[in-house]
């Protein structure tokens, strides 16, 4: 399709592979504006192997209980389960949460 002007194109790197280089990640950050939802599954392998703990930014509801479903099945410790445009109760008092975080 057409560019805006001043848009850059960037090559795709499947996170697995950025992952393989590395025999250990003690802290994977993912905050990627709702693709989180293709790129955390195809990364499930390495993910086990290679990352200690993780903290994902969610953009749907759908897809932070889908990520949900997915870590526990991989036997990941959820330590914050706050789904997207909800208000919680946390240690700092009541919190409300435009994007998800696990």
């Amino acid at each position: 399709g057409e560019r805006e002007r001043g848009d850059v194109l960037v090559a795709l790197v499947p996170l697995a592979d950025i992952l393989q280089e590395f025999d250990l990640v003690n802290y994977l950050d993912v905050d990627i504006q709702g693709s989180e939802g293709f790129v955390i599954p195809a990364a499930r392998e390495e993910m086990r192997k290679r990352v200690r703990d993780v903290h994902l930014g969610t953009h749907s509801l759908s897809i932070h209980q889908s990520l949900r479903k997915l870590l526990l099945e991989d036997g990941w410790t959820i330590r914050f389960d706050f789904p997207p445009g909800s208000t919680v109760y946390t240690l700092f008092g009541w919190v409300s949460f435009r994007d998800g975080v696990i």
